[in-house]
């Protein structure tokens, strides 16, 4: 390859000091040797700031950035504005590469002119390796993306394609962000892929994504997806977008439901009314959708709420707090 492009890895990093010198040692091990690293230390406090600067005086393709805490989206976004590469991906300080993850993406990108590329990944927990088997459709792929979301560390973008698209994270949410980041870049262009598992995300019990779900997980899941509804609504314009409006207004459904379900198990009733009187459509909407969007078990929980009626709460709250709080929502 003449002139070969500079990739910049964008690596965020907060409290990581156990792992990060393994996720750095995946991208020193890259058959294509073209990159750059970009640090940022989100305001570390167990030395991972002092190990991130050490690391930068031996490698000159790495450079650091240190911050007060300020929250992975505000860290991922001046990542895009200090990297000087053609190309970024993202790369969380815990997960690490397969060694030809950068040459195989950007093979592909340089076969297809594209602006983003995407692979599988292995989901790894406790050493337990489960390969992600995903559509690997390419062109429009917002659909599938929504179906079945992948991680958007397996991605590829030309950052010229995000700076032009203003298409950078929205720091004032506190989950599903770089959902909606992918959502936002894979609406505006086609995408392609490697039909390959290229990087390992580990599973880590203490990651908020990994978390058992509570109230305020849901609310900030339902703010994040209410946004996304509205983007979409506004700026999505393709054939499919009646298909895309209604997958994610399921999505916001389902979550809802199980917001209160939520609730419900907290004896939180007057949570439950409030709720209901703020969103009066939720009924119509739930009636609105098949059993194919709306899986029975959330029918069922929705019929005890709507009914209003201290009793019949109390006797859910009960079931679903104490006899079915191993099940799995």
């Amino acid at each position: 390859m003449n002139n070969p492009p500079l990739i910049s890895v964008i690596i965020p990093a907060y409290n990581t000091i156990d792992v990060i010198e393994e996720t750095l040692k995946s991208v020193e091990a890259q058959t294509y040797q073209n990159y750059q690293i970009v640090l940022i230390d989100d305001g570390s406090t167990d030395g991972t700031g002092k190990f991130i600067d050490n690391y930068c005086k031996h490698n000159k393709k790495a450079i650091a950035f240190h911050q007060d805490n300020s929250g992975v989206s505000i860290t991922r976004n001046k990542g895009i504005n200090y990297a000087t590469g053609e190309f970024i991906c993202f790369l969380d300080s815990d997960d690490t590469y397969a060694t030809t993850f950068l040459e195989k993406m950007l093979n592909r990108q340089q076969q297809t002119n594209s602006n983003i590329v995407y692979c599988s990944f292995n989901r790894i927990k406790k050493n337990n390796i489960v390969k992600e088997i995903l559509p690997f459709e390419e062109g429009n792929i917002l659909k599938s993306f929504i179906e079945k979301s992948f991680h958007f560390s397996g991605m590829l973008f030309k950052r010229s394609f995000l700076l032009q698209n203003s298409i950078y994270f929205d720091d004032d949410l506190k989950i599903c962000e770089d959902i909606f980041f992918t959502i936002k870049a894979i609406s505006q262009t086609e995408a392609y892929t490697v039909k390959e598992q290229l990087f390992n995300y580990f599973y880590r019990n203490q990651s908020v994504t990994n978390s058992i779900y509570n109230t305020e997980l849901y609310e900030n899941d339902i703010k994040t997806w209410s946004r996304i509804q509205s983007y979409l609504r506004e700026n999505y314009n393709k054939e499919d977008k009646k298909d895309i409006i209604q997958l994610v207004y399921f999505i916001l459904v389902k979550l809802k439901i199980r917001l209160l379900t939520e609730y419900l198990k907290d004896f939180k009733y007057k949570e439950i009314r409030d709720y209901l009187n703020k969103d009066y459509n939720l009924n119509d909407d739930l009636m609105s959708l098949n059993d194919k969007f709306l899986h029975k078990s959330d029918r069922k929980k929705f019929n005890i709420i709507k009914r209003n009626n201290l009793i019949v709460w109390l006797w859910g709250s009960i079931y679903y707090r104490y006899v079915r709080r191993d099940i799995r929502k």
